[in-house]
């Protein structure tokens, strides 16, 4: 399967990298698509939090992960889901042969979640 993985905690959440890991381990088509910094309760956001006109996309490798295209967006998760969606990874998307090289994912993954969602801060959570 195409998967496409994000989170709210960060490119950089150990969470992130376990879970894309076993994902890929299990065979899965895997691109990781996740937020440049924490955005913790900015999960249903789809807007930019800055003031310029640009969102950033920037190939990055992730630990134990070799062989999984990564990106760090400039943006919530809600927009690094839909930046993937429309096209912002190019051709480095995924990379399975039976498809099409930029073809969407079928199904998007969020988590591992760094820390406990309890009451409505679930309402708010990327993962």
């Amino acid at each position: 399967m195409r998967l496409l993985l994000t989170n709210d905690d960060g490119i950089e959440s150990e969470g992130l990298h376990v879970l894309a890991a076993a994902m890929a381990d299990a065979g899965h088509d895997v691109v990781i698509a996740a937020p440049d910094q924490d955005y913790s309760g900015a999960g249903a956001s789809i807007g930019r939090i800055s003031t310029d006109d640009t969102i950033s996309v920037q190939r990055v490798e992730v630990p134990g992960c070799a062989g999984v295209p990564a990106f760090a967006i400039g943006g919530p998760p809600g927009l690094c889901v839909v930046a993937a969606r429309l096209g912002a990874l190019g051709d480095l998307g995924f990379h399975d042969p039976a498809f099409e090289p930029t073809a969407p994912p079928w199904y998007v993954v969020s988590g591992i979640n760094a820390g406990a969602n309890t009451a409505r801060s679930i309402l708010h959570s990327g993962t």
